[in-house]
């Protein structure tokens, strides 16, 4: 017994210790040492080289090749201490582009500084709100309040702890450093429950073992828990674990006591995480309902005991009533009832076309795009083990009748019940399968221990020579196992390095330092939080806020070609955000009405907006409308042109070219009758008898999805076709990417593929004398263009993308750098080493 618990403690300390080796390995940057000897031998090879062909150019290929390899192995033999000086200073240099100006790591991801600020706001204020308004926590920021039960969140309060822990002891620390503690510390926690867990449910240190490897290291787990670092994620993984704990405590403890202890860890559980997450409920419902089907079964399949039954189903109840009452009691009624409400929010957030006709953002969101079950697996910890854990759990269920075992059966079908209907809903969203890591991770481990167990005992059969042999695969497949998901879980960690970095840090400083406080910047919403974190000024939307109206309007400031109308919208929203339509639709006018009247109008000038308006609103409607579009003090304003949306142009292009005309068709015909849909397409657009009809069958051949292409067209920038290089020849230039362009009259043709066809573009894009410049080419055979555009070097580069996307604002704003421009002046660029960059625009309105 003794022995048992050594070697308990010993896995759990080793399994911990090797957690906090990888994420301190990850704040120190690591990875970037390799990048840095990486670059400093090739840069080395690379003299050599030139130096070689220059000097010995009439020798043969094979020769020169020869010479090179031996002056490079003498060069590394006769230059160790300085070419390790020079990977020392260059990782240096490198990591202090992620770094502040106090040498430690920037925080890793983007809504990391969501949580920065309440926490900033606790630890200064008192609260978690910049202001308290009508007794709630306001956001000034972004003119919201804040979720209620975040006032009483765990996170939160842990983030101002750790800052009183360091002022207590006097720690010369970065607070944000500091706060890099809370996931260490929740990633040790992870490592004990799994363990502890899986012990309980099959008294095993190796299921033990291998399911804490599963669930510790699984790859979604390390890159979301390590790309967003202060954020909630790594909750979404410990509090479920927690709570299946002492449901599973509940049900195997004999005494009452023990049992109540059980409850009690349970409903903390579920409060404090319903405090974090609005998804906590997915966890209540899922072991309510399953404990619940497995009671019902086990009375009428063993044998009916109803005293037992009774026992069990009171032990249910309990555990509802406990989970349901504290999680109100501790994050008031909206989570009291969330475990009712919120599954269906779930399902409609995720819906394609959206009831209310305003583009489903979601739908744009990484974690919540759909994934292959095989790019599943793999996140999940690799197709053999997803499948192993699948089949080996079948077969225990139906040939060990493993659920028929009243110790490990609840647990076991809790466990399968979850996983199979996580895996559905990650089918639908990426973020769900987070989820699906403890199930799947106890589950392997219990398979894969039993498999070991199994095999063993087959193995006594025969003769030694072959049972020895036997065992030594299984070592070597354990040891396999083992070294996979180690090296598997360093690279994970070696090569993630913060989002946040100088060029940004620099750009939103810049911004903070030279404008008033009331100063709003524009952009996409995916960094608003670092806009309101670094730069403390006002934005028009962010990380909470990013499914609304005014993100289509964002996307059209980016997508137009009209800079008249880029200005209009920005100046509209930055009055008033989205006031104006619903004043408008307030009025009884329809939404593709009032979208149209104000794509119309925001382009004019105030008084010829006011003569529009007069032709559809009386003058007193009008004046409250104008109010909304036109100030005569208007608030500084900056707009951020950067790199990361060259890549978001997909989402922002289906958001901005989102037609409410075509949406509203959809919407009104979907489950209506053909009769209904064909009067309301001739009462609302003036359809005839038979284009109505025509468009009534074309549309009823279409699902959500491939409505949702019909709707709105998606436009791109190929990223993967940015050339590196060029060469000139005479009055041509050849790019790396295949493109040959004759600088005498801008014909082009690409001439080898590169994911793209080979052939003639529609058109060449071109800057002269601060003027866009696009020939449409005669004989072209491709439906894309190519962007012809200088570096700060002055060198020519190149890159491919739709036609539709060529005068946007965005090509202007970025890749020319805004010439041309009249009411977006550039007033800072900041670069990356990979030489992107950050444009920040001094808006000025028009008079």
């Amino acid at each position: 017994m003794k022995k048992n618990k050594i070697v308990t403690i010993s896995l759990v300390l080793l399994l911990s210790f090797f957690v906090i080796f990888l994420r301190a390995r990850l704040i120190s940057l690591s990875g970037i040492n390799k990048i840095a000897k990486l670059e400093v031998y090739n840069d080395s090879l690379e003299k050599i080289k030139n130096k070689v062909d220059e000097r010995y150019a009439d020798f043969p290929g094979k020769k020169r090749a020869k010479l090179i390899s031996q002056s490079y192995k003498d060069y590394l033999k006769q230059n160790k201490h300085s070419i390790q000086e020079k990977i020392k200073e260059k990782a240096q240099e490198k990591k202090a582009f992620y770094q502040n100006d106090n040498n430690h790591t920037y925080l890793f991801g983007i809504d990391s500084y969501y949580w920065l600020r309440l926490i900033d706001n606790l630890i200064n204020k008192g609260h978690i709100g910049d202001s308290i308004v009508d007794g709630k926590n306001y956001d000034d920021l972004i003119d919201m309040p804040i979720e209620q039960s975040l006032s009483r969140s765990m996170h939160i309060i842990l983030g101002s702890f750790i800052y009183k822990i360091f002022g207590f002891l006097n720690l010369d620390i970065d607070y944000e450093f500091g706060l890099y503690l809370i996931p260490l510390l929740f990633s040790v926690l992870l490592v004990i429950f799994t363990f502890f867990i899986t012990k309980l449910m099959c008294k095993s240190n190796t299921a033990a073992f291998f399911a804490t490897i599963a669930v510790s290291l699984a790859p979604l787990l390390l890159h979301r828990t390590t790309g967003e670092w202060l954020d909630t994620d790594i909750y979404n993984v410990f509090f479920p674990l927690l709570i299946f704990w002492s449901f599973l405590f509940v049900f195997k403890s004999a005494n009452t006591a023990k049992k109540s202890l059980g409850l009690a860890v349970f409903a903390f559980a579920c409060a404090f995480y319903a405090s974090i997450w609005q998804g906590w409920w997915f966890i209540l419902d899922l072991l309510i309902i399953s404990g619940f089907i497995f009671i019902l079964n086990d009375y009428f399949s063993e044998g009916k005991d109803k005293a037992l039954f009774k026992k069990n189903i009171l032990w249910i109840v309990y555990l509802f009533i406990s989970g349901i009452i504290l999680v109100g009691l501790f994050n008031g009624k909206e989570s009291f009832f969330s475990f009712i409400s919120e599954p269906g929010k779930m399902i409609f957030a995720l819906k394609s076309i959206p009831q209310d006709n305003w583009p489903n953002v979601f739908l744009t969101v990484g974690e919540l795009k759909k994934i292959s079950p095989y790019t599943m697996a793999k996140e999940l910890g690799g197709v053999p083990i997803f499948f192993v854990t699948i089949i080996g759990s079948i077969y225990l269920v139906l040939s060990k009748k493993i659920l028929r075992d009243r110790e490990l059966g609840i647990g076991f079908f809790c466990l399968f019940i979850w996983l199979s209907t996580l895996y559905y809903a990650s089918l639908s969203a990426v973020r769900f399968a987070l989820l699906m890591i403890v199930p799947l991770g106890i589950m392997f481990g219990i398979v894969f221990d039993k498999a070991i167990r199994e095999i063993f005992v087959i193995s006594l059969r025969f003769s030694k020579k072959i049972h020895f042999l036997i065992m030594g695969a299984l070592v070597l497949i354990i040891y396999l196992f083992v070294s996979f998901y180690v090296t598997r879980s360093i690279d994970i960690v070696s090569f993630k390095f913060p989002m946040m970095n100088d060029a940004w840090y620099k750009s939103l400083t810049f911004i903070k330092s030279d404008s008033d406080k009331n100063t709003i910047i524009n952009s996409w919403w995916d960094y608003g939080h670092w806009f309101k974190a670094v730069a403390q000024r006002p934005v028009l939307f962010d990380g909470k806020t990013q499914n609304s109206p005014v993100a289509f309007w964002m996307a059209k400031v980016l997508t137009t070609d009209d800079e008249e109308e880029a200005i209009g919208i920005l100046r509209m929203l930055d009055i008033s955000k989205n006031e104006a339509f619903d004043l408008l639709e307030s009025y009884g006018l329809t939404h593709v009405k009032v979208i149209n009247i104000l794509r119309d109008i925001v382009k004019l000038p105030q008084e010829d907006a006011r003569q529009y308006l007069e032709g559809v609103l009386d003058k007193e409607k009008t004046q409250e409308v104008i109010s909304l579009l036109y100030s005569s003090n208007m608030p500084s304003a900056y707009f951020i042109a950067s790199y990361d949306m060259i890549g978001k142009m997909r989402s922002i292009s289906h958001i901005g070219n989102w037609d409410f005309q075509k949406g509203d068709i959809w919407i009104h015909l979907s489950g209506s009758r053909p009769t209904e849909s064909i009067n309301y397409l001739k009462k609302e657009y003036g359809y005839t008898q038979e284009k109505a009809r025509g468009l009534l069958t074309d549309l009823s051949l279409l699902n959500d999805q491939d409505a949702l292409g019909w709707i709105s067209k998606i436009s791109n920038i190929r990223l993967n076709s940015l050339s590196n290089k060029f060469k000139k020849e005479e009055n041509l230039l050849l790019f790396d990417n295949g493109l040959v362009l004759d600088l005498s009259n801008f014909n082009a043709y690409i001439c080898r593929g590169l994911d793209i066809d080979i052939g003639i573009p529609y058109s060449v894009v071109y800057a002269k004398d601060a003027v866009l410049q696009e020939k449409v080419l005669d004989e072209s055979n491709l439906d894309y263009s190519a962007l012809i555009f200088e570096d700060d070097e002055g060198s020519y580069k190149c890159v491919f993308l739709d036609k539709d996307l060529t005068q946007s604002m965005f090509i202007r704003m970025y890749f020319y750098k805004g010439e041309g421009l009249k009411y977006f002046k550039k007033v800072l660029q900041e670069k990356t080493p990979e030489g992107n960059s950050v444009y920040v625009y001094n808006i000025e309105w028009p008079k």
